[in-house]
């Protein structure tokens, strides 16, 4: 039977490769089951990981393959640590690249419980445990078979064997051990983000692609020593997407010193090399949608769209993964409007700033801890007689530190997420609610009754009090960012500092323009935040009086 280039589909052994019947170059797509690949292959549902979906029933461990090979060939190797993405391997195909998707066990996030998780040095061990197969964590065993490296390995040898036309094979090392790293780019979005580069900190790769991440950002691994170089770390996000809101990838991206490669730049106000940085957000209309703005910076149907239909992020994407590694743009100082507190916390400093108290307080300092257990520690206050009051926002409580015995109180419940505290000459405490009630309030220090202080301005109710302090003449200044509002729940379409009369008769607006007060979170190419002149007087007044 005579075939002139028609195209068959070869079904083996549960994968699909398309391909002519003389091999003529064009794109092959591949599907195999882990399970059916490697023998040592092995469920682990103790953390949720399994070969089958127990809700569907359907296999839960496909991996999928892509190559065009009428495309001039990179000799590059793209590993996807997410959920299979067509429209994503379809671009990856045609720059050239060759693209795997891998199943390993990274379903460990249900098992753990959130005050073990966040505790500061968790994550990115599981991380590593799960990536590498290797003893990183005492919390989960992974063994070498179930783990990204050692799973795309075993892929590599399947498709080399199965579907040569490939070329599979030369993304392995001559004994066929291992991988060749130097040719692989490691990349995800979100949770497969932040894997892919706490991997490419312990195993030097070509490049790493990061999208909507990475997060972790109850630690510090993202500052530690890197294998892979600064420049070959690439990031993109939307800027409505809760990660970035919060300054969980502007902060990874800081402590991953990707600020040496240029500035963050909006792809949608630049154009290609964009100045040849590694740090790019999108602001394109998602319909104020922040699970939108998460999952559309890859190809699919939440991408961005212009009026024809086309993505408009299409020279984003070839950046991302072709762009050279050598190409750097000038390195730029740290972001003053990226928190980078909870990295200080643990005590792993970016360049240029603080690595512990010792290096802020003069004389020798003794650090030790009085207490643990807490869930979210905010808003330190002395009392007259030394007593330290503090805030745990989520368990809405109030505890203070006796400074007679050096013991723990629980002093009130019940706070309705109380963040920031200060004392007021009298005794009386004031705080900033930023649960319900979104106000700033008086708490009697006897009877502990509370006394709203100001709920709303201009007729709207605050976003979510966070931090406050007191000046010399009794007025409360306070910062009202909008954590944990959604674009729907906010009536104040700013997030300012606002100013309280000391007999609270009135409530003023002293400072705006700008995201995230207090301290200020990143929404990059904004206007300069301005205190408004009528209050110039006022903010000197503070600051002389501390």
């Amino acid at each position: 039977m005579k075939v002139c280039q028609a195209l068959l589909v070869v079904v083996l052994a549960g994968s699909a490769w398309i391909t002519t019947a003389a091999e003529l170059p064009r794109l092959y797509t591949a599907a195999k089951r882990a399970s059916e690949i490697d023998p040592a292959a092995t469920e682990h549902p103790e953390i949720g990981f399994t070969f089958t979906d127990p809700k569907t029933g359907k296999p839960a461990d496909i991996q999928h393959a892509v190559v065009d090979t009428s495309v001039p060939a990179q000799g590059r190797l793209v590993i996807w640590l997410m959920d299979h993405s067509p429209g994503l391997f379809d671009r990856i195909a045609s720059y050239g690249l060759h693209g795997i998707q891998v199943s390993y066990a990274n379903r460990w996030f249900g098992a753990l419980k959130p005050e073990v998780r966040d505790s500061g040095d968790v994550l990115g061990r599981i991380r590593l445990e799960a990536a590498t197969g290797e003893d990183f964590s005492p919390l989960v065993t992974i063994p070498k078979a179930d783990g990204l490296q050692e799973r795309a390995r075993q892929f590599l040898l399947w498709l080399d064997r199965e579907h040569p036309e490939g070329n599979w094979g030369q993304f392995l090392t001559a004994a066929r051990g291992d991988l060749r790293w130097e040719k692989v780019t490691i990349a995800g979005i979100s949770h497969g983000a932040t894997t892919a580069a706490r991997f490419a900190m312990h195993q030097p790769v070509d490049r790493v692609v990061m999208f909507s991440g990475p997060r972790d950002n109850t630690e510090t691994w993202q500052g530690g020593p890197s294998a892979t170089a600064a420049r070959r770390f690439f990031g993109f996000t939307h800027v409505l997407d809760g990660g970035w809101a919060a300054d969980h990838y502007c902060r990874s991206w800081q402590l991953l010193r990707m600020h040496e490669c240029g500035p963050v730049v909006n792809v949608d106000e630049s154009q290609p090399p964009y100045g040849n940085t590694r740090r790019l957000i999108t602001n394109c209309d998602v319909g104020g949608n922040a699970s939108r703005a998460h999952s559309g910076v890859i190809p699919g149907g939440a991408a961005c769209k212009d009026s024809a239909g086309a993505l408009v992020h299409e020279p984003v994407w070839r950046y991302l993964f072709m762009h050279p590694v050598d190409e750097t743009g000038a390195g730029v100082p740290l972001d003053a409007d990226c928190a980078m507190e909870r990295q200080a916390s643990h005590g792993v400093a970016p360049t240029g700033q603080a690595h512990s108290i010792t290096d802020l307080v003069d004389g020798p300092v003794e650090v030790r801890e009085v207490a643990a257990g807490f869930t979210f520690t905010e808003g330190p206050a002395t009392a007259r007689n030394g007593d330290i009051f503090f805030t745990d926002i989520p368990q809405e409580k109030i505890h203070v530190w006796r400074a007679a015995t050096g013991g723990i109180d629980t002093w009130l419940e019940k706070t309705d997420k109380i963040n920031g505290l200060f004392f007021r000459p009298d005794g009386t405490l004031v705080g900033c609610q930023m649960g319900a009630g979104r106000r700033v309030v008086s708490i009697d220090p006897t009877t502990k009754a509370i006394t709203p202080l100001a709920e709303r301005f201009d007729g709207k109710r605050f976003n979510a009090p966070n931090d406050l302090v007191i000046d010399a003449h009794g007025g409360v200044w306070f910062t009202d960012p909008a954590y944990g509002r959604t674009p729907e729940e906010k009536e104040l379409s700013e997030e300012a500092v606002y100013w309280i009369a000391a007999d609270g008769s009135s409530v003023r607006k002293v400072a705006d323009g700008f995201r995230r007060p207090g301290p200020p979170h990143a929404f990059h190419h904004r206007p300069r935040s301005r205190v408004h002149p009528a209050h110039e007087g006022e903010r000197r007044a503070v600051r002389n009086s501390h």
